[in-house]
């Protein structure tokens, strides 16, 4: 099937130039609002999926910043190759890719004027400009030019898209972007494969145009035909030529269905319907789609939380996982329930600097190297998956600071405060990653995905002194200082959170503080946080404090 490796994109909206890689299943386009994330997935749609493209499919408007004599160049690079060749005896030729550009012509009586050149690339991303097509005796391989995308190839790709508003009418059979036209292509195909089917169809459908076939229609046609002929200066007894109406294929008929919605003895077309229903009803579609085991298809969808419960949510990450085993799929989202921890690789961060749209991400050697290592842990990496939503929001945030467990999660944000440093404001969330073991894993990940981090760690951690593994968890604690670069801080605690505070305060002052206070060990530390009498730890504020510096 095929499937989106990259696309680049130069001078498109608020993309000046910029290159996005895709994984062969699922992608989460992450970001701000107004960050640019729509107009990945237009460009997409606009390219793949218009089939009569041309230069009235692009305007002045879609260009970086309006700028008048600018191009708009778009490379869509696929995993796999498509296969063509122009007859049936010619070689095949790999398509890697397809190039659009919107410019204007530099010379002759079109000069000034925007016109839109479509190619095919090869595996360098270079332009196919001949192909071979057949061989002569005496003369070897005749070429000829390849100036556009053949229309075979398009029709290879199947695009679906779902945008916003999730209209019914826009997932009907007469829409080319939808589940419901691909899934009925399959119905149509199947009457066409099967000759007693298909005989079967042509039969009704002719017992059908006799029945509408009324003296006034007969009428229309027989005018039709004779004032045809008169145009074209031919009797209208010459029998030769011919105009009638003719029976229609099996998707013009799918392309006049409705759906019906009832309740109770009321019916009403679901086209008419309120928009949170109309959003049910195409997302049941797509999990129709889902259970057909229907695949080959690149599906692009707006925002797929719009109108969904946090369970109705989570239910249709499930199908999102599901579908994209057999086919690709993009989605924008600001929903943490369409994002997980072991799936950090296929999420797309997307930021604006000057107004341009930027990939976050990193994707070098290192990252893959990550990914490999990282993959190997899957399976531990997948009880991470049902974290809560905090977690979640981890793919969402500028920065984060990760930490062991609810008594560092509680207590810093209290500190931040106080240090007039409000991280909510700042898009800051509070990782707990449940034990010092996950803390690597977590930070690894943030650097992958280029978010300013800062990680606490206790020398003498509790997941280490019960298996009395000594050498192991300073060999734990030398990887974890490794990790710090311009973009990440290690802090570590002395021996634990607690002794941090035993430090700050010393021995005697804090057990008077603790004999006050009832309560957990994290409720503890939270209360001791909130005492503005009390020094803020030093460790803890020379962390925020870089924090504040890094995001400002």
């Amino acid at each position: 099937m095929p499937t989106i490796k990259e696309v680049y994109i130069k001078n498109f909206k608020s993309i000046k130039e910029e290159t996005f890689c895709f994984n062969i299943n699922m992608n989460a386009v992450l970001g701000s609002n107004n960050v640019g994330k729509s107009n990945l997935l237009e460009i997409i749609k606009r390219c793949l999926g218009g089939k009569w493209l041309s230069a009235n499919s692009f305007s002045i408007d879609d260009i970086h910043k309006r700028q008048e004599g600018e191009s708009i160049v778009v490379k869509i690079i696929f995993k796999e190759p498509l296969k063509y060749k122009k007859y049936k005896s010619s070689p095949e030729v790999d398509v890697y890719g397809f190039q659009f550009e919107y410019k204007l012509y530099e010379k002759g009586e079109n000069k000034g004027q925007y016109h839109l050149d479509q190619k095919c690339l090869n595996d360098k991303e270079e332009i196919i400009s001949t192909i071979i097509t057949k061989y002569e005796k005496g003369t070897g391989a005749i070429s000829e030019p390849l100036t556009s995308i053949p229309q075979e190839l398009k029709d290879e790709i199947k695009l679906i898209y779902m945008g916003l508003p999730r209209t019914i009418e826009s997932q009907l059979p007469t829409s080319q972007y939808s589940f419901l036209r691909i899934m009925l292509q399959d119905v149509c195909k199947e009457i066409e494969s099967n000759s007693d089917k298909k005989r079967e169809y042509n039969a009704l459908i002719q017992k059908l145009m006799e029945f509408l076939s009324t003296e006034h229609f007969k009428e229309i046609e027989q005018s039709i035909k004779d004032n045809t002929k008169a145009q074209l200066g031919i009797s209208k007894d010459d029998k030769s030529i011919d105009v009638c109406f003719n029976t229609f294929s099996p998707i013009t008929f799918f392309n006049n269905l409705d759906l019906i919605f009832k309740e109770n003895d009321f019916e009403i077309s679901a086209t008419e319907l309120g928009q949170g229903i109309q959003n049910a009803v195409v997302l049941s579609i797509m999990q129709t789609y889902e259970k057909m085991k229907k695949q080959g298809s690149i599906i692009l969808i707006e925002e797929p939380e719009c109108f969904l419960h946090p369970q109705k949510q989570k239910y249709l990450y499930e199908t999102f996982e599901k579908i994209s085993q057999t086919n690709q799929l993009i989605y924008t989202t600001h929903s943490p329930y369409f994002v997980a921890l072991p799936n950090f690789y296929q999420v797309i961060r997307l930021i604006k600097e000057n107004s341009e749209t930027k990939v976050q991400n990193i994707r070098s050697e290192k990252w893959k190297e990550i990914v490999k290592k990282l993959w190997q842990q899957r399976k531990e990496l997948q009880i991470l998956k049902d974290f809560d939503t905090e977690t979640r929001e981890f793919f969402f945030s500028k920065a984060v600071i990760i930490v062991e467990g609810d008594t560092e999660r509680l207590s810093l944000p209290v500190y931040a405060n106080r240090l007039k440093f409000n991280l909510n404001a700042a898009d800051v969330s509070i990782i707990n990653a449940r034990g010092k073991r996950n803390l690597y894993k977590f930070v690894q990940i943030a650097q992958t995905l280029n978010i300013k981090t800062v990680a606490f760690y206790d020398i003498d951690a509790s997941d280490f002194k019960n298996n009395n593994k000594k050498e192991e968890e300073e060999e734990y604690n030398n990887k974890l200082n490794a990790l710090a670069d311009v973009i990440t801080k290690i802090i570590a605690l002395d021996k634990d959170y607690e002794g941090e505070l035993r430090k700050t305060f010393g021995e005697q002052k804090y057990s008077e503080i603790c004999s006050n206070i009832q309560g957990t060990k994290p409720i503890k530390a939270c209360q001791i946080a909130q005492n503005e009498t009390l020094d803020i730890p030093a460790k803890i504020q020379e962390a925020i404090e870089w924090l504040s510096k890094e995001l400002i």
